[in-house]
C-alpha cells in the first residue's frame, strides 16, 4: 500500500505518538471518574466461524498493546458469542458491525 494512503488509515501516520499520548490520557481520565482498572485482565470474545472477528481482534490487541491495555481474545462460535452478548456475560465483543463495550457493575 503507497505510504500516503496507509497515512490516512486510522493507526498509522506521522500523528502516532500525539494520538497515543491522547489514547493514555483518555484512560486516565476515565481510570480518575471509574476507579482504578486493572487494564493487562481484559478479554474479548471474537467469532471464528466468522473470518474477520478474530483476525480483527488481534488487530486490536496490538494496538491497545501501545497504550498498556493487554487483551486476551476469548475464540468461540458466534452462537455462544451472541448468547453471551444477550444475557451480558462479556465484558468486549467483536463482530464487525461494531464493537461492543460493557462495563461490569
Amino acid at each position: 500500500m503507497p505510504k500516503d494512503r496507509r497515512e490516512q488509515l486510522i493507526g498509522y501516520g506521522p500523528d502516532m505518538a500525539k494520538r497515543i499520548a491522547n489514547a493514555k490520557a483518555l484512560l486516565a481520565a476515565y481510570e480518575k471518574e471509574k476507579g482504578k482498572i486493572d487494564w493487562s485482565k481484559i478479554k474479548v470474545q471474537c467469532a471464528t466461524n466468522i473470518k474477520f472477528s478474530c483476525e480483527n481482534g488481534q488487530i486490536m490487541q496490538q494496538m491497545l498493546k501501545k497504550i498498556n491495555v493487554n487483551v486476551e481474545l476469548e475464540p468461540m462460535l458466534f452462537a455462544q458469542l451472541r448468547a453471551n452478548e444477550v444475557s451480558g456475560n462479556y465484558l468486549m465483543s467483536l463482530l464487525g458491525a461494531c464493537d461492543g463495550f460493557r462495563r461490569p457493575q
